[in-house]
């Protein structure tokens, strides 16, 4: 007989960035979606956007093992490294990377070191023109639809 201490919490995935149709964005929300389509009802993966570190911070109140992937994208109102540096230890963050949006420094050195060091502590960094369904793919079911269920198909 199973009961509520049986059943896991949600997997939950936090975006932070703004609402565009911009394709990495895109890519990412049809990949879950159609991760979800492959899952019971009771374990489909939840995400929310998060355009500000507010948004994270009172997200974050959930259980940690309830998130389960970050994806930062580079319209994000807040410090896309800072956030990778404080959330990234436990879970993983991929940074979509847009220059012509924004870079981490104004100085190209100073970016390059920024994304070097994000890149030495496990950032998972794409540029948004390769941000694909199969580029992404791989890192929703790895961290968010594995351990769900031993009898999921995941090919």
């Amino acid at each position: 007989m199973s009961g509520p201490a049986d059943t896991k919490p949600t997997p939950m995935i936090l975006i932070g960035d703004q609402v565009t149709d911009d394709p990495y964005l895109t890519n990412f929300v049809d990949t879950v979606r159609a991760e979800n389509s492959r899952l019971p009802a009771a374990q489909r993966i939840a995400y929310l956007l998060c355009t500000e570190y507010d948004d994270f911070a009172v997200s974050l109140k959930r259980p940690r093992d309830t998130v389960r992937l970050i994806l930062v994208g580079p319209h994000y109102e807040g410090r896309p490294d800072m956030l990778a540096r404080l959330l990234g230890t436990e879970t993983p963050v991929i940074l979509a990377l847009d220059p012509n949006v924004r870079s981490f420094a104004k100085n190209p050195d100073d970016n390059r070191r920024i994304l070097e060091s994000l890149e030495a502590i496990g950032s998972i960094m794409v540029q948004a023109e390769d941000a694909t369904a199969d580029f992404y793919r791989p890192f929703i079911q790895n961290h968010v639809v594995a351990g769900l269920s031993s009898t999921l198909d995941l090919s």
